[in-house]
């Protein structure tokens, strides 16, 4: 299975989601990734059929990565135009130089939202470790639905700029934010009401011990997307990819911290905890490196 799952990493290798992303053509990327899971998460209804069949799901999965990124590809060549070929070294070279704060700072988040199970498997029991990961697996599965929504106004916003002034980007990034801040709220809220729904249709019976923690963590939906619009929408884009990054270690010491000085006394639900702590200081910390920007342009303003 872990040798057939390959597949999904090449197959999202492959993807070019930051070219259709930077074009702002992402219909193409939703005909295409939508059109292939689908069939074959179809696939799995047909051909899954006993409990020893569970070794092949991976397998269509990766299948459905592959093809998907191969026909990106092919829409790449024939819509964009796109040629293929080596690099020069010192382009390779400025590209990591001028990525390196978004590229740490989106490895950060990974590292510390993926930080607790790892961190929890010392400390509490398989089938603990079990619920967790199924509330966890809720919450981001939620998050899934409303990242495109956020992903996609990043090349618009960056896009618009670059052509506005300091002080019209950031009133269209705190409209912008509070639009998608009320979405993902009702999101949040639907999450807590119907948290026993969702486990129950998700996880199943055996799971319900995951309801607290998916309420727990529900917040995470609407803090994460402003983390992410705020943090990479907006800083990135106003070129203060580093204040970013900082923000990013910051909440990730304090996510880590907090679940091993809590995880002794409550279980499992120090980690949901941790991650909704984390959320919040990097949500705070955002907040901040936004006020000292905005502190920074008028004195600069004022001066000139």
């Amino acid at each position: 299975m872990f040798l057939t799952g390959l597949g999904i990493i090449l197959g999202d290798s492959l993807n070019p989601v930051w070219l259709f992303q930077g074009k702002e053509k992402m219909r193409y990327m939703t005909i295409v990734n939508s059109s292939t899971k689908i069939f074959f998460t179809l696939l799995i209804f047909v051909f899954i059929r006993k409990a020893d069949d569970y070794v092949y799901l991976i397998l269509y999965q990766s299948l459905g990565y592959l093809i998907s990124g191969l026909l990106s590809i092919i829409i790449a060549i024939r819509i964009f135009d796109v040629r293929y070929r080596i690099p020069a070294w010192k382009d390779i070279v400025f590209q990591f130089k001028d990525g390196f704060a978004v590229f740490s700072s989106t490895i950060g988040i990974n590292l510390y939202r993926n930080a607790n199970i790892f961190i929890l498997k010392f400390f509490v029991s398989d089938a603990a470790l079990g619920i967790y990961s199924a509330a966890e697996k809720i919450i981001k599965g939620i998050q899934m639905l409303t990242n495109p929504i956020a992903q996609s106004l990043f090349p618009h916003m960056s896009n618009n700029f670059q052509s506005h002034s300091f002080k019209e980007n950031l009133k269209t990034l705190k409209k912008t934010s509070l639009i998608l801040c009320v979405i993902l709220f009702f999101a949040t809220i639907a999450t807590i009401v119907c948290a026993k729904w969702l486990v129950w249709l998700l996880c199943g019976h055996a799971f319900m011990d995951a309801v607290p923690l998916v309420r727990i963590m529900a917040p995470i939906i609407v803090i994460a997307g402003m983390n992410y619009t705020l943090g990479i929408v907006g800083l990135v884009n106003l070129n203060k990819a580093m204040l970013f990054t900082y923000s990013v270690l910051v909440a990730g010491i304090i996510s880590i911290a907090t679940l091993l000085l809590t995880v002794s006394s409550v279980q499992i639900i120090a980690g949901a905890w941790a991650m909704l702590t984390a959320e919040s200081v990097l949500l705070l910390c955002i907040f901040g490196a936004l006020i000292y920007t905005k502190h920074v342009f008028k004195r600069s303003t004022s001066q000139s």
